[in-house]
């Protein structure tokens, strides 16, 4: 299915690894120009050389260094792209730390305001940023990838699962607001996916139960109650991107897509 993303430009933050990897390596396969922001800027270069090597696609690659607690280097990241390419059709906002835990009692100011600064308001500075440069054609999209943990209570996991809350409200706001420029705001709300970072994790906390990682995992899975099979693939998320940038989800915004294999509970 061609979902008419050739010739397009798209930012994916958090773009040197995990899902956000996947889903400029996904962008990059439909002919979009990428740009990927994070952090480490010699590990997004070679993010950046392994997407020009190894993904084929039309489009060009542009990595952008930026530190996303910083709002004045959000805002220069998102010039520097609109400058290279003209315009920005599409926002894909994924930066953040992996599932925050520990308890409300007891915990550190620190640790809250670290997730928020990074996550939360790190999608805010660059979605501001953004608006300005979106054409007025109605190809403006902007995606947040909030996981579900701010709709679906995890085992001490509340300095994320409110930061997640905090962008699904976001994504609602901002999507109202957008309407009058014929941008779309959408989020996808990933549940249990086989990065990199959790399967290093899951080998940490599997080494202090005595089982592997592997098998931490899997019990994680059974015990959270995933209906689908196990723990997801970073592309699973990507795949949910794609179609909600596309103009084939034209008429969806303000939404929430849960990729969570069913470990979500709602009734409606």
């Amino acid at each position: 299915m061609d979902l008419g993303l050739t010739g397009r430009t798209a930012l994916v933050t958090g773009g040197s690894k995990g899902i956000g990897y996947a889903v400029a390596e996904l962008l990059r396969r439909e002919g979009a120009n990428v740009a990927i922001l994070a952090r480490d800027a010699a590990q997004l270069e070679a993010a950046a050389q392994r997407l020009r090597d190894e993904v084929y696609g039309s489009g060009e690659v542009l990595p952008v260094p930026a530190d996303l607690k910083d709002p004045e280097q959000a805002e220069a990241a998102v010039a520097r792209i609109a400058d290279r390419f003209g315009t920005l059709h599409i926002v894909v906002n994924n930066a953040g730390p992996i599932l925050q835990g520990g308890k409300v009692e007891g915990s550190d100011d620190r640790k809250w305001m670290e997730t928020f600064d990074v996550k939360t308001m790190g999608m805010l500075r660059i979605a501001r940023a953004a608006v300005p440069h979106f054409p007025a054609d109605g190809t403006g999209r902007v995606v947040n990838v909030a996981g579900i943990s701010g709709r679906s209570l995890l085992p001490d996991a509340s300095a994320s699962g409110m930061a997640n809350a905090a962008i699904f409200a976001l994504t609602s706001y901002l999507s109202k607001e957008l309407s009058g420029k014929r941008v779309r705001v959408n989020c996808v709300s990933p549940g249990l996916i086989r990065t990199d970072a959790w399967v290093a994790n899951a080998q940490r906390l599997g080494a202090e139960q005595g089982i592997d990682g592997e098998q931490f995992m899997t019990n994680m899975a059974d015990r959270l109650g995933v209906r689908c099979d196990g723990w997801a693939d970073p592309s699973d998320v990507a795949d949910a991107v794609a179609f909600l940038v596309s103009d084939r989800a034209g008429y969806i915004t303000g939404q929430v897509l849960a990729v969570d294999g069913g470990l979500a509970d709602f009734v409606v």
